[in-house]
């Protein structure tokens, strides 16, 4: 999650810095406005980090600088122009947006899909979103829109960190993608994958990082 610089707006929330990952509230712990304190301690458990194959000496940072500079270089890089190519390979795709961010907000990610030329573009933005009820979720999680491997979802009340915000919602959204269940039949994740053994095929312990 890359820091945001410059002077911002100071003024809608009594002085402090504006949240661009999140509209609700204020930024209270810049320059990442989101409190790690729990992925800290998660990822720099011992246990935790001989299980992700960390190499010893390593240490854990919530947002490293030489990273960040490394990677500018992507930030104007148009990577529209590799999905058509990925999905008519087959390759399924989703784009998803808190409706509470506003760096990457829900709205201008909508737009840049429906304007994406590929062969389903006109069936695609024929289709009106449509609302999607997590598995146990009393009201709605979000709205989606799929057709022919691209899905895009506005997940309810989550900003940037959509699972900080929404965890539940964030994993059944997953699972329906990585397990190619659709959104559109209603079923209950838990009911699609019933009888199927969830995490047989992950690895418990992964190989080291190079």
């Amino acid at each position: 999650v890359p820091p945001t610089r410059g002077g911002g707006s100071r003024t809608k929330f009594g002085g402090k810095q504006m949240n661009v990952y999140d509209i609700r509230e204020p930024c209270g712990k810049p320059p990442l406005c989101y409190d790690f304190s729990a992925a800290d301690s998660f990822l720099t458990d011992p246990t935790m980090m001989e299980n992700l194959g960390v190499r010893k000496g390593q240490k854990w940072e919530e947002c490293n600088m030489e990273v960040h500079s490394a990677l500018m270089g992507d930030w104007m890089a148009n990577l529209e122009a590799v999905i058509p190519g990925m999905l008519a390979s087959g390759v399924k795709v989703m784009v998803y947006a808190g409706d509470k961010d506003f760096i990457c907000n829900w709205v201008g990610n909508q737009q840049w899909v429906q304007k994406m030329q590929w062969p389903g573009q006109e069936e695609f933005n024929a289709k009106t979103m449509a609302t999607w009820t997590a598995d146990g979720a009393s009201e709605a999680s979000g709205e989606f829109v799929h057709h022919a491997g691209l899905t895009f979802v506005r997940v309810y009340n989550a900003g940037h960190m959509v699972p900080m915000n929404q965890p539940e919602a964030s994993l059944d959204m997953l699972n329906h993608f990585v397990r190619s269940v659709p959104f559109e039949n209603g079923t209950p994740i838990s009911v699609a994958l019933s009888g199927s053994a969830l995490s047989s095929s992950l690895p418990r312990k992964m190989a080291p990082v190079e």
